[in-house]
């Protein structure tokens, strides 16, 4: 029902506002000018006759001055005018070259001078330097920046980075999507940007990237832009970050066109860093990688009808062979010869142990030798055999594949012995074809009404690097998006104008995988990504979507005495068809930790060395020879079923796309007053109204969670703190939602979101001669300050989550239902070949299970439930953003302005576990488990023996486990677990037993926990601590799923969690064109802080790791934002050199060698910022939630400043510190506690 209202109250609000349509300019890509006309007195005139226009455009409006002496032109277009302002008893004034730039409110006072009519006062002129209007912040820039600015791939999202305040990280076909860094603009996260071209919005609605329009735009097609970074008036929104408006250029009444051609090679490229490396090497020579662009196209604009209808067209295409620096990781030659190697224990005193391991040779299975440094231990072939329970020792057909791969040349990434990198040259290709075109036509002779159409498409086909050298590319990615808008002009009155926008823009994405066929077995640690952010999936599934948007926008402006009334609204109707591939095929995996033994160095595992007399593997080296000795055994410990449904529960067929239709409207009204309060003091107020539908699948194929689960994980809270543990936790159930079915969605309508503005522009006079010199005269300093609420836009973004991790009973993926042993796992018989039973011929393999809704995810008893879900608690995150600045106008173009500006936000989107195991409190001490476990982990991070355990040693924190871990029975004791340490052994002493299991999984502690709450340290699927007596076994006093929820170990999802703050001071130094010189230059000074940082595009566990890692302390990862950068400039500049008619040298040249010497310019840009905060990486160790391991923790100080080390491993690496394996460099770490 409280849908069924706010839809009901949207359509009332629709149908007031399109009734009355006629009134304001939002983002509608127009411009207003406004103004004062006095005598030389200083006195007002009033009924003074205004005149603005344009001939080139046939553009003409006509005003008279008010009461007060003002004038106002409202929805003008962006251009070059002539201002003339005609009263009896003065000469006429005439203003000419007045540029008026979009979305920037322009102030120009006008002194009449007593003379005759017909005698005309001619100023060249340009508005005012500094903003008087308003407290908007943000340069706007003209044609002339727009095509004479260097950009590279003359990209002109890159042009409008060019401000205060906003991030940047380049454009670069490396980048990933998941960085979502650049574009983050005063505080605000990346995907709130919001882009409009023409008026209408242009946005990418899918992944939110910022200063991106899905429709084509070029430098010769854009006529000017602005980006508001911050103090928005209500007639802006959709999102709460910068506002960017784009207008396409019109056609004149002369015809204008260009040709040209950009050609860009390899000859002045020098090489990436890492490929020469790579190149050296190997012996290869250096050479860089290829870069050849070509951009080519053509423009034309001019009359249809004189006067009447104009038209420009414009069309590029974009021709790109390029290769990018690719790695990937690689089989060592050793290992691919059955031979692996491992680090041996270090010494206490931080040495390696030369002596149990003094290195030398060991023969491979081709008969090759290999060298082995002291300090590390090899096993080959025949070693491995004997370890091995099946004795097989390497498998052939994984021999076989590893001899696909090329030989390694490059040691950033892998663990330089057995897993190593190899670095090569991607090609890379890219061809573009755009096409652009504009027509404009006035209705009336007058010009009071016009309409406009414009229509863009796109045809874009971009293939990325291939897995390795000689194969096809991972992904290749074809947009074919297009898009058309109908603009409506009417003034209707010369005080009164509405302006009407309709657009169509219909993203299409495709991006097409190498592999849509068949499953595939990965090897973790290889060729699943695990070690790299750029080492890729070896095998990657198509997937494509198009995003059809209506845009409904009206404007309506009424200027009455000093106020100037806006208001208008914003309507979006969004629809997202979609096919994938990516949850279409079941997988397997070669995976240590989900063997009995949750790995295999330090473990009772029977292919740990130590175990077989052999030197045993140092604590920092164990996934490193755990994941290659699975891997080259081919132990597929792992096995990952996906089946699909319908909404009836029908299964559907094998390897087919799922396909889904998702639905969002958005709704937006405002109101505002422009208020001439004095002469020298505006104030604006406003009032914004945003409702933004949550997602719907338009076909009924949604599913949610029948109860909220934001209330289930606040309950799992409160019975935690008194006590109770996760096994009263209600069972989730999934049924069929959302409008389509006539149920609740994913979440509630925000029916709350009012987003008031209030601003003001004071431009003091002082009669002080002091104060005058400093600040100027009337009108030359400016000071300016804004406060808003903003909302950010939700929804569309989340859907990429909702459709692929959030289908529970739709797409329902399992993991096999046993934990194997090494004994006992299936081997690789073939890549493509998904193992359906162990080697006890017992079922591994899930069964498909039944569909149909309600749908209740099944216990989980082995800790391999790890997934997504959905918080119904979702509410629209909001932020209060304030501005204050003083700006001064220099004379001759020049203004500088300083500025203080700030964000504070809440109800951020974070990614949280809603499923994380209880922070279980012991009532009878209020000890908490992170408490208890962490004293235990210092223990055994100190190398604390058994024998040494106490409750005096432990501390206080000892009476936790007396009091959690249930009594023996009379009789028995606790058995010591056989896959760790002291197999064989007991104890009495509950401390003890559950150290054995903690020192076991030391940094792994979530695994130890699992063993005694769920599958017992015997891994026999009896909770808790086994008896010596073989039957009986020793849970918690709360039974087993005390700490564990019963259906998940981990179920992740997006909150409204998060908060920020964000403060900085910004400087703008700006010189407008004058005497052949143009800049500007900004500064930013600024600190960001949240707890997580990402865009909602990024999908779980996925962006840059600043996800919430405990989630009964988010505040613990409350830091600076990840896109924090403390200083920031950049700066831009155009300067004409004095050359050709007209100019110092050669003024009075003839036309042929005007055309030779003249118009020459030099024009750059340059950046330089702080960089980027880092995190040291925790490892592949899970002490607090199983699924995201977090960062190490620093203990010492640490030196940086080089990327060069003659110390480094191998000597000459990459690393940002000074001694990366020194006291200043990774010892100034250690791993995290729980």
């Amino acid at each position: 029902m409280r849908t069924i209202r706010a839809m009901g109250l949207v359509f009332v609000l629709m149908l007031a506002v399109m009734a009355g349509a006629t009134v304001g300019w939002a983002q509608t890509g127009t411009t207003s000018l406004r103004g004062t006309i006095s005598d030389k007195s200083g006195a007002v005139v009033v009924g003074a006759k205004v005149t603005l226009a344009n001939p080139a455009q046939a553009f003409q409006r006509e005003s008279l001055t008010g009461e007060s002496g003002q004038y106002e032109f409202q929805a003008v277009p962006p251009g070059t005018y002539v201002l003339t302002v005609e009263m009896a008893g003065f000469r006429k004034a005439e203003q000419k070259n007045l540029q008026l730039l979009v979305n920037t409110p322009a102030t120009m006072n006008v002194t009449l001078v007593i003379g005759a009519a017909t005698e005309t006062v001619e100023v060249t002129a340009q508005a005012e330097a500094i903003n008087t209007a308003d407290a908007t912040l943000g340069i706007a820039f003209g044609e002339s920046q727009v095509k004479q600015l260097p950009m590279e791939g003359r990209n002109v999202p890159d042009l409008l980075t060019l401000q205060a305040g906003v991030v940047y990280t380049g454009n670069r076909d490396d980048i990933s999507l998941a960085d979502t860094r650049s574009g983050s603009v005063n505080g605000a996260r990346s995907d709130q940007s919001n882009i409009t071209l023409d008026g209408v919005d242009v946005n990418d609605q899918v992944n939110g990237t910022a200063f991106t329009s899905v429709l084509p735009v070029t430098l010769d097609s854009v006529q000017e832009f602005r980006v508001t970074t911050t103090g928005s008036n209500a007639d802006a929104g959709r999102s709460s970050g910068a506002q960017v408006a784009l207008v396409t250029k019109s056609g004149t009444n002369n015809f204008h066109g260009s040709l040209y051609e950009y050609h860009r090679n390899t000859i002045t490229s020098a090489n990436d860093y890492f490929v020469k490396q790579a190149e050296l090497t190997s012996g290869d020579p250096n050479v860089a990688p290829k870069l050849i662009r070509n951009i080519f196209g053509g423009s034309v604009g001019g009359p249809v009808m004189k006067d009447r209808l104009f038209f420009f067209a414009n069309f590029e295409g974009y021709r790109k062979r390029e290769e990018s620096s690719v790695v990937r990781v690689v089989p060592s030659d050793a290992l691919r010869d059955g031979v692996i190697q491992y680090q041996c224990q270090t010494l206490a005193n931080g040495n390696p142990d030369t002596v149990s391991c003094p290195g030398g040779t060991v023969q491979g299975m081709s008969g090759a030798t290999y060298t082995v440094q002291a300090g590390n231990y090899a096993l080959n072939n025949t070693q491995l055999i004997a370890m091995d329970p099946l004795g097989i020792g390497m498998n052939s057909v994984v021999k076989t594949y590893f001899n696909t791969f090329p030989h390694s040349n490059d040691q950033t990434v892998g663990d330089s012995l057995n897993f190593q990198g190899y670095r090569f040259r991607g090609a890379v290709p890219t061809n573009n074809n755009w096409y652009i075109a504009r027509l404009d036509y006035k209705l009336t002779g007058n010009g009071n009404h016009t309409i406009f159409a414009r229509g863009a498409v796109r045809n874009d086909v971009h293939s990325g690097a291939p897995y390795l050298p000689g194969t096809s590319p991972l992904q290749s990615n074809v947009d074919y998006s297009k898009g058309i808008t109908l603009g409506y002009t009417a003034i209707l009155r010369s005080n009164l104008v509405n302006n009407f926008r309709w657009g169509f823009t219909r993203q299409s994405i495709g991006i097409l995988g190498n592999n849509d066929s068949q499953p595939f077995i990965f090897f973790r640690g290889l060729n699943d990504n695990e070690t790299a952010a750029n080492s890729s999936l070896a095998v990657t599934r198509s997937h494509d979507y198009q995003t059809p948007v209506n845009n409904f926008v009206d404007d309506i402006s009424w200027s009455k005495s000093k106020h100037t009334y806006q208001f208008g609204t914003n309507i979006r109707f969004i629809r997202n068809p979609r096919k994938s591939f990516q949850n279409s095929f079941s997988g397997a995996t070669t995976n240590s930790s989900g063997l009995n033994t949750a790995g295999i160095a330090n473990t009772s595992s029977p292919l740990d060395p130590a175990n077989n007399g052999y030197p045993a593997i140092d604590g920092s080296f164990g996934n490193s020879y755990n994941w290659p000795i699975v891997a080259m055994m081919g132990i597929v410990s792992e096995a990952d079923a996906t089946f699909n449904y319908d909404k009836n529960g029908n299964p559907l067929p094998l390897n087919s796309a799922v396909q889904r239709r998702w639905g969002a409207n958005e709704f937006e009204f405002y109101f505002q007053d422009s208020y001439k309060v004095k002469s020298n003091l505006t104030v604006t107020y406003g009032l914004r109204y945003s409702l933004f539908s949550p997602p719907w699948e338009t076909t009924g194929t949604e599913v949610a969670p029948t109860f909220n689960l934001g209330d289930w994980f606040q309950t799992r809270a409160n019975n935690a703190a008194q006590g109770i543990g996760s096994n009263v936790d209600p069972a989730i159930t999934f049924d069929l939602a959302g409008a389509a079915n006539g149920r609740k969605g994913y979440y509630d309508w925000d029916l709350k979101n009012f987003g008031p503005r209030l601003a003001f522009a004071y431009t003091p006079g002082f009669s002080s001669n002091l104060l005058r010199r400093v600040f100027g005269d009337k009108d030359k300093t400016v000071i300016r300050g804004g406060f808003g609420i903003v909302y950010d836009r939700v929804g569309a973004g989340l859907l990429n989550s909702f459709d692929q991790y959030g289908s529970f009973g739709l797409s329902t993926q399992l993991t096999n239902s046993v934990i194997p042993s090494v004994a006992t796992a299936p081997r690789v018989t073939g890549l493509n070949i998904i193992p359906q039973i162990d080697q006890n011929s017992q079922p591994f393999f899930p069964s498909a299970p039944q569909g149909g809704f309600p749908y209740t995810p099944p216990p989980d008893p082995f800790g391999l439930a790890i997934q997504w879900g959905l918080d119904s608690s979702i509410r629209t995150p909001y932020s209060y953003t304030m501005d204050f600045s003083v700006g001064r106008d220099l004379g001759k173009g020049f203004s500088v302005e300083v500025s203080y500006v700030g964000r504070l936000s809440h109800r951020l989107l974070a990614q949280e576990d809603l499923a994380m195991p209880l922070n279980l409190v012991d009532t009878k001490t209020g000890i908490t488990y992170f408490q208890a476990a962490r004293r235990l982990s210092e223990l055994a991070a100190a190398g604390t023996p058994i024998s040494s355990i106490n409750a005096a040693l432990v501390g206080s924190t000892a009476a936790y486990w007396q009091d959690m871990i249930a009594p023996l029975v009379s009789g028995d004791s606790y058995a010591y677990s056989p896959y760790c340490a002291n197999p064989g052994g007991s104890t009495a002493d509950p401390i003890q037993a559950v150290y054995d299991s903690f020192s076991c999984m030391n940094f792994n502690e979530t695994t130890a926990l699992w063993m005694i709450d769920q599958v017992g340290n015997d891994f026999s699927g009896n909770a808790g601590i086994a008896g010596t007596s073989g039957t009986n076994y020793y849970p918690t006093k709360l039974g087993p799923n005390a700490f564990f929820n019963q259906q998940f170990k981990s179920l992740y999802a997006w909150r409204s969690k998060g908060n920020a703050n964000y403060h900085a001071m910004q400087v703008n130094i700006r010189k407008k064109m004058a005497h052949g010189v143009q800049f500007d230059f900004n500064y930013t000074f600024s600190k960001s802080i949240d707890i997580f940082s990402d865009a909602e595009r990024v999908g779980p566990w996925s962006g840059l790791g600043g996800q919430v890692i405990n989630s009964w302390d988010p505040n613990a990862r409350r830091a600076v934002s990840d896109f924090n950068l403390k200083h920031q400039i950049n700066a831009n500049w155009i300067v004409e050199l004095p050359f050709g008619k007209g100019k110092l040298i050669g003024k009075n040249v003839q036309s042929w060698m005007n055309a030779v010497i003249g118009d020459w310019q030099l024009s750059g840009l340059a950046r330089l910022t702080s960089g980027f905060p880092v995190s040291v990486n925790n490892g592949a160790t899970w002490p607090t939630n199983w699924q995201l391991g977090g960062g190490a923790v620093q203990i010492g100080p640490f030196s940086t400043g080089t990327t060069y080390n003659a110390a480094g491993t191998p000597a000459g690496s990459v690393s940002i510190f000074t001694d990366p394996n020194g006291a200043t460099g990774i010892q100034a770490f250690r791993h995290a506690y729980p």
